[in-house]
């Protein structure tokens, strides 16, 4: 899929196809296996209401599987996620916890990965989705070659919008912080965070 390519689209496609660049991009969105999975199409509707979830947290939601996930892509390498880990098991709501994961090429060429830091809710007491994106990180990564990515995680980008308060919300309750090459959650290495008083 190009998407929207440009004028040299054709030129970065071929090097592509032929080997000379190693794809590395992945899906900003889901794609479905089947059709029931997509919101109702009417196009001569002058309003539509496609709910609070949409696109991998409907899919999550639901429990389908999809044709391919959010943040799914190919390459000419293959990758392997080990070791996450949290600086901090806890953390209070003004603070900041550094998650790291180990990204090892176990091909023979080099590539490009983009590593993806999840959050999951499985404690709350509110309705969440399954998990959401709160970051990624682009790496070029030799053969054999291992690097560890960090990120910074706010206490506050766990927040949810309490409608009968206006405003921002952090639940005191153990979170999930996840790390891998996409959503699906079998590609995803786990632990936990719990946020305190």
């Amino acid at each position: 899929m190009g998407f929207y390519p440009g004028e040299q689209g054709g030129a970065a496609l071929a090097r592509v196809l032929t080997g000379a660049v190693s794809p590395s991009g992945k899906l900003p969105f889901t794609v479905p296996k089947d059709a029931s999975q997509l919101p109702p199409f009417d196009n001569r509707a002058l309003q539509v209401d496609y709910g609070y979830y949409h696109g991998y947290t409907l899919v999550e939601k639901k429990g389908w599987e999809p044709r391919y996930p959010f943040g799914h892509g190919l390459s000419y390498t293959r990758f392997a996620y080990a070791n996450l880990s949290l600086d901090s098991p806890s953390a209070r709501e003004d603070g900041v916890v550094t998650a790291a994961v180990d990204v090892t090429n176990t091909g023979a060429r080099e590539g490009e990965e983009v590593v993806q830091l999840y959050v999951g809710f499985p404690g709350a007491k509110v309705e969440r989705p399954v998990k959401l994106l709160r970051g990624f990180e682009k790496l070029a990564i030799g053969p054999g070659e291992t690097r560890r990515v960090s990120f910074r995680l706010g206490v506050k980008d766990l927040a949810y919008y309490d409608v009968d308060a206006k405003s921002w919300k952090v639940e005191r309750t153990t979170y999930t912080v996840m790390a891998g090459p996409s959503s699906r959650a079998t590609d995803l290495l786990s632990t936990s965070l719990t946020v305190t008083d």
